[in-house]
């Protein structure tokens, strides 16, 4: 995967960050300022003639995007939204309410609270409808947006619109919001001498996790 980390400084500022002024270097070529100019005269055209406006950012992450997939299959670009949730994919924490949530015939549905989360002590449950979110409609929200919209600083409110089968109806569920740590290693002792271990998902622990759930299957199996 190829990471690209883009600051905005003038040619001059690039020529004094250079280490070794006297080497030839082909990011600080005329030729490749010329180029720079061309996408520069380009970005200009579209937004002054394209027929409908065009947001500037839309456009460079368009523009990063189609460079990097010019380069092999496995290289992309993440913007901040995406790369935020493949910190929390690979650091198993966040702040939030702990949710696991899908969307079902444009319905946004409660898959399962995580244990020990504001929405598992809250009753949240599997099946649960979640109509609004702070009073915006999830009709038509798309699933990444709610995700965002429920998560936030720790100890900060949401308020969920709920329905619920047999719950007549919708009802309010106010949530505190707290950090929730997503268990990568499940494990279970089936029956004396037999045990389970599930990954979950991998994360920077999960080594560690992995290893606890051996230990205490090998201390439980030389009980026996």
């Amino acid at each position: 995967l190829f990471v690209v980390l883009i600051g905005l400084a003038s040619p001059l500022e690039a020529r004094k960050a250079t280490p070794d002024a006297g080497q030839e270097k082909e990011a600080l070529s005329p030729k490749l300022y010329q180029q720079l100019d061309l996408f520069a005269k380009a970005l200009h055209d579209i937004q002054e003639n394209y027929v409908e406006k065009v947001e500037t950012q839309d456009l460079l992450y368009g523009a990063i995007r189609g460079m990097l997939s010019s380069l092999d299959p496995h290289s992309n670009f993440m913007p901040p939204n995406q790369y935020k949730e493949l910190k929390v994919d690979t650091e198993g924490r966040f702040s939030g309410i702990g949710l696991e949530i899908t969307v079902k015939d444009n319905q946004m549905i409660v898959i399962s609270p995580i244990e020990d989360s504001p929405a598992a002590k809250a009753g949240l449950r599997e099946g649960d409808k979640i109509l609004k979110i702070n009073g915006a409609a999830t009709k038509e929200m798309d699933l990444s947006d709610a995700i965002e919209k429920m998560r936030g600083p720790r100890k900060s409110r949401v308020v969920l619109t709920i329905q619920r089968e047999g719950v007549k109806e919708p009802f309010n569920v106010s949530l505190v919001r707290d950090t929730i740590k997503v268990k990568s290693v499940r494990s279970e002792e089936l029956e004396p001498g037999y045990g389970y271990v599930r990954i979950a998902s991998f994360q920077e622990g999960t080594s560690k996790e992995l290893e606890k759930s051996l230990e205490k299957m090998e201390r439980s199996s030389e009980k026996l």
